[in-house]
C-alpha cells in the first residue's frame, strides 16, 4: 500500500503542476465529455502509473475524485496480458485526456487491482468519471481451431467455440450453463461430428461423459453410435466396447446402427474376428443386420486376411437373409479376390453381379483386370478394357499399365505396342509409369532408337518425369555403352528438377 500511495501522490502532484503551468497561460478552453482530440493530435503512449504522466489538455480545479476501476479479480498467471473494455459515467468538472485505442500490455500491480486506482488502455475522460472495465473472456484451450462461418446456428457454433476453448483441467458443466435446456441432441450432435472431424477424441469424451450425468441432455442411440465411431477411429476399442457395453443400463436400446458402429471399429483396427462374434451377437440380440452391417464386416475380413471362402460363405448368408448386394459390397469381394489372385472367384462374382442387374464401374473392372493380369491371362484383360470403352467407361491408367506389364513380362513388344496405341486412340494420357514399363521392355531387346523416339515422345508430351523413368534409361544406355547418353540424361535430370537417387548414382558408376 505505501507504494501505491507514493504512485497516486505522484499522480496528484505532477497534475497540480500542469494546473498551475496551463493557469499562468489563461483560462483554457472547456470541452464537452466525451469527445476527442482532432485525428491531427499526435497520440502518446499509454499512461502507465509510475511513469511521467501523459500531458493534459484540459483539466479542472476538482482533483478531490480518483478514478476507480471495476473488474473482476484477475487471475495471478494472466494479470500482465487481461485487456479491458472501458466506459466513461458523467460526474463533475471532466480531466479530458488524449484518447488512444492502444490496449494495455504491461499493468505492474498486484493480481486484484485495488478499487482506488485507475488504469486505462485506450485513455478517455478522467478527474470526475468513473472508468469500468469489463475483463476480457480468457481464450484457453485449443483457441487456434476455428469453426467455419455460417455451417453451424449460432448455439452450435458457441458451444463448439466454448468447448474447444476449455483447457484439460476446465469445468463442462461450467461451460455448458448457459446452454441450459437450449440446446437439443440434435445440436450437440453436430459438436461430437466437428470434433470428431478434428480428431478431439477427449473433448468429445468430457462433453459425453458430462451428458450422462444429465437429465436435459442425455445421450440418445444417436450420440452413443457417434461416439463410439470417434473412438474407434482413434484405436481406442476398450473405451468403445465400454460405451457400447453400457447402453442398456442407462436405459439406451442398442440397434443396428450403434452394432455397427462397434463392428466397424474392430474391424478398421484389424480385429476381423471380434467384428464377427459382434455379428452373431447381434443377431442373437435379435437385431437385424443391414447392407451397411454386411459390408462393414467382408470389408473387415478382406482386409485382415480372410480366405476367399469364408468371404463368400458371408456373401451367401447376407443373400439368404433377403439383404440385396449393392455396387460396394461386389467390389470389395472384387478386391479381395485379386489380392489373393482367385480368378474363379472373381468370375463368379462378376457373373452374380450382372445377374443382380448390378452395373460395373471403373472400380469394378479395375479389380478385374488386376486380378487377371497377375494370373497372366491377357486376353482375358484385352477384353475387359475393350468392353469398358465399348460401354462408355473410360479404363484408368492403372489398367492399361497392367497390362502393358503382363506382356512386357511375357517379352510381348508387338501386343505392348498395340495396347499402348489402343490407350492413345481411347483418350487415355499416358503418364510416367507407362513410358517406364515400355522402356523397360526396348532396354531389355536393345532397341535404341525407339527408346531415344520415345523419351522424346514423354518430352513432347509434358509428361511428369520421375526417377524412376531416368534410372531405366541411365541403365539401359549404360549397358549398351552409350556413356555420353549417360551424362547427357543426368544433366537433362537436373534440369527438370528430378532428385537422383542411389539407384540412379549406381547406375552412373557402372556405365
Amino acid at each position: 500500500m505505501k507504494g501505491l500511495r507514493r504512485v497516486l501522490g505522484r499522480w496528484r502532484w505532477r497534475c497540480s503542476q500542469i494546473q498551475r503551468n496551463e493557469s499562468k497561460l489563461g483560462n483554457a478552453k472547456l470541452l464537452l465529455p466525451e469527445l476527442s482530440l482532432p485525428s491531427s493530435t499526435p497520440s502518446s503512449p499509454p499512461f502507465i502509473p509510475g511513469t511521467q504522466s501523459p500531458s493534459l489538455h484540459l483539466l479542472h480545479s476538482d482533483l478531490t475524485q480518483i478514478p476507480t476501476l471495476n473488474t473482476a479479480p484477475t487471475p495471478h498467471a494472466h494479470r500482465h496480458t487481461t485487456n479491458m473494455t472501458l466506459s466513461c459515467q458523467s460526474l463533475s468538472s471532466p480531466i479530458l485526456i488524449r484518447t488512444t485505442t492502444t490496449t494495455l500490455q504491461h499493468f505492474p500491480f498486484p493480481a486484484t487491482i485495488p478499487s482506488n486506482l485507475s488504469a486505462t488502455g485506450g485513455r478517455r475522460l478522467l478527474g470526475s468519471y468513473i472508468l469500468r472495465a469489463r475483463g476480457k473472456e480468457l481464450v484457453l484451450g485449443n483457441p487456434s481451431v476455428t469453426v467455419e462461418k455460417g455451417k453451424y446456428s449460432y448455439d452450435v457454433e458457441t458451444l463448439i467455440k466454448k468447448l474447444s476453448s476449455l483447457p484439460p483441467g476446465g469445468s463442462v458443466a461450467r461451460c455448458l450453463d448457459t446452454f441450459k435446456n437450449k440446446l437439443s441432441l440434435n445440436d450437440f450432435a453436430l459438436a461430437f461430428k466437428e470434433f470428431a472431424h478434428r480428431g478431439d477424441w477427449q473433448r468429445s469424451l468430457r462433453l459425453f461423459k458430462y451428458m450422462q450425468r444429465q437429465i436435459w441432455c442425455k445421450p440418445n442411440e444417436h450420440i452413443y453410435t457417434i461416439i463410439i465411431g470417434v473412438l474407434g477411429r482413434e484405436g481406442l476399442l476398450d473405451k468403445a466396447y465400454e460405451i457400447f457395453d453400457e447402453m442398456p443400463s442407462h436405459g439406451v436400446p442398442r440397434s443396428v446402427f450403434s452394432f455397427t458402429s462397434i463392428i466397424n471399429s474392430y474391424g478398421r483396427n484389424g480385429q476381423f474376428e471380434t467384428a464377427l462374434e459382434l455379428l452373431k451377437r447381434m443377431k442373437k440380440e435379435k437385431v437385424q443386420p443391414s447392407i451397411l452391417t454386411y459390408n462393414t464386416v467382408i470389408n473387415a475380413c478382406a482386409r485382415g486376411g480372410y480366405e476367399c471362402e469364408g468371404l463368400l460363405s458371408l456373401f451367401a448368408e447376407m443373400r439368404h437373409e433377403g439383404i440385396q448386394p449393392d455396387i460396394v459390397t461386389y467390389n470389395t469381394l472384387l478386391s479381395a479376390c485379386a489380392h489373393r489372385s482367385s480368378g474363379d472367384e472373381a468370375e463368379m462374382v462378376f457373373r452374380t453381379m450382372n445377374e443382380g442387374g448390378i452395373v460395373p464401374d471403373i472400380t469394378t473392372y479395375s479389380y478385374l483386370v488386376d486380378t487377371f493380369g497377375r494370373l497372366e491371362k491377357l486376353e482375358k484383360v484385352s477384353e475387359l478394357l475393350r468392353e469398358m470403352e465399348d460401354g462408355g467407361n473410360l479404363p484408368e491408367i492403372t489398367s492399361y499399365n497392367v497390362l502393358l506389364e503382363a506382356y512386357v513380362h511375357s517379352e510381348k513388344i508387338k501386343e505392348a505396342m498395340g495396347v499402348f496405341r489402343q490407350m492413345q486412340a481411347a483418350g487415355c494420357v499416358p503418364n510416367a509409369a507407362t513410358f517406364t514399363i515400355l522402356l523397360n521392355l526396348y532396354g531389355k531387346h536393345g532397341r535404341y532408337d525407339d527408346i531415344r523416339e520415345l523419351f522424346l515422345e514423354m518430352k513432347v508430351s509434358n509428361t511428369d518425369l520421375d526417377p524412376s523413368t531416368y534410372n531405366i534409361l541411365i541403365e539401359v544406355f549404360g549397358e549398351g555403352g552409350y556413356f555420353k547418353e549417360v551424362v547427357t540424361l543426368f544433366h537433362d535430370m537436373v534440369e527438370e528438377n528430378v532428385e537422383p537417387n542411389m539407384e540412379t548414382y549406381e547406375g552412373l558408376i557402372f556405365a
